[in-house]
């Protein structure tokens, strides 16, 4: 898979639209690119404005930067794994997703995808085990950021508490 390719994926994925959510934690977002994110890679303190004029060049070459080069995901051989780890960098965060993969191989969880990190993927024996707990492990993650916006109480009192267990059910079920 190319690299416009991949980033063609991430500009479906997340939409062309601007949004000022306040359910979104990341504030204004334009293209998936959030206001925070936006104003570490210009250098500058960006505002919703500068979002909001985003363009898809500038949206296409961010991503080529940020998070294909930047953090050497570009070196990730399998174009399924290399789409996934993107993905849920853009998604969850760049080191979150480097972390995730790391935890996996059994290597150092540094959220560095250096040469040691490579190679252990690189060496792995069974992509398709890599591939199903990937997605198990990224699930099990966002289940933990919505449960983060409810107190404990209310977790163990509601069907809440069983949804880790629900969702090892389901998953059980992927090839």
């Amino acid at each position: 898979m190319s690299i416009d390719q991949l980033i063609d994926g991430i500009l479906l994925r997340e939409g062309s639209e601007y949004t000022d959510r306040k359910s979104d934690k990341g504030g204004p977002t334009k293209y998936g690119i959030t206001l925070g994110d936006w104003s570490v890679y210009t250098g500058k303190h960006a505002t919703p404005a500068d979002i909001q004029a985003l363009t898809e060049p500038q949206a296409r070459e961010f991503f080529k930067h940020r998070y294909i080069y930047e953090k050497g995901f570009d070196k990730i051989l399998n174009p399924w794994l290399q789409d996934f780890i993107i993905d849920t960098g853009v998604l969850e965060g760049r080191e979150t997703a480097i972390k995730m993969l790391q935890k996996i191989l059994g290597v150092k969880a540094d959220g560095i995808f250096g040469p040691i990190t490579q190679s252990a993927l690189e060496s792995y024996s069974d992509i398709s085990i890599l591939k199903k707990t990937l997605i198990i492990t990224r699930m099990h993650h966002l289940i933990g950021c919505v449960l983060a916006d409810f107190s404990k109480e209310t977790i163990k009192t509601t069907n809440l508490d069983n949804i880790h267990g629900w969702w090892n059910r389901v998953a059980s079920f992927l090839d």
